[in-house]
């Protein structure tokens, strides 16, 4: 098998996605194109690919030593900014849906958000402190606007902020991260629960303040009559 050969696979791979190149994916290429298994003895590809190097090489993620790629150092950087973006990913995937969301949702002006910091983990706009086991989320640590119900929607750059958001929230606050961290997200039902309905043209602030909430939060949610009743009055 020609090297030019292999290297110009690997990277047309590469110019058109900064998805690690999987050692699986690129044997079954390499079959398609008949360019492998190779004439001569038999040894497996990861063993082959290694006699490239420098030019090719064959990583694997610490976490995950199945989880091997092939490489050209040249895109080395993109690829590593895919797995953080993959690990952040599974990490934020792994809290309870409710602090991710508390993270970006909207609150009205006097007012914040608060975690409860035991199951169920709700979260709950006030504008003093609910009178029970609650940690506020102060402002310069939320990403406000953004649509977190579904995570895998959110570009890499989003992912790895709200990340970071969190990870400086729970710095800040003393709270150990294994306290959301081994929450384990129940499985998903087979279809997806309805998203956040529209309002019509001239509803209050406090049918829109519901309607942007994510299904089945709005019922969750407790404010305050006084700005309740500000809010209904407001268009």
């Amino acid at each position: 098998m020609e090297k030019e050969a292999v290297i110009a696979l690997i990277k047309e791979h590469y110019s058109g996605s900064s998805q690690p190149l999987l050692l699986s994916e690129f044997g079954k290429i390499l079959r398609e194109q008949g360019l492998w298994p190779s004439q001569g003895p038999k040894r497996k590809l990861a063993d082959y690919l290694r006699t490239l190097s420098p030019e090719v090489e064959v990583s694997q993620d610490d976490d995950t030593p199945a989880f091997k790629f092939v490489i050209l150092p040249e895109f080395n950087d993109a690829v590593q900014e895919s797995l953080i973006f993959r690990e952040e990913l599974a990490y934020l995937k792994r809290l309870p849906k409710s602090l991710v969301l508390a993270f970006g949702v909207f609150v009205p002006s006097g007012s914040s958000v608060y975690v409860q910091t035991v199951p169920p983990f709700r979260y709950r706009v006030a504008r003093t402190e609910p009178p029970y086991e609650c940690v506020r989320i102060g402002e310069q640590f939320r990403l406000v606007g953004l649509d977190l119900e579904d995570l895998d929607l959110l570009p890499s750059a989003q992912v790895i902020a709200l990340s970071d958001k969190i990870d400086e929230w729970l710095e800040e606050t003393g709270i150990p991260p294994e306290t959301f961290a081994i929450f384990q997200p129940t499985a998903k039902k087979a279809h997806p629960a309805p998203r956040a309905q529209s309002v019509p043209a001239g509803a209050s602030m406090l049918e829109r303040l519901r309607a942007a909430q994510p299904d089945g939060i709005a019922d969750q949610m407790v404010i305050p009559l006084d700005i309740a009743l500000h809010l209904s009055k407001q268009s």
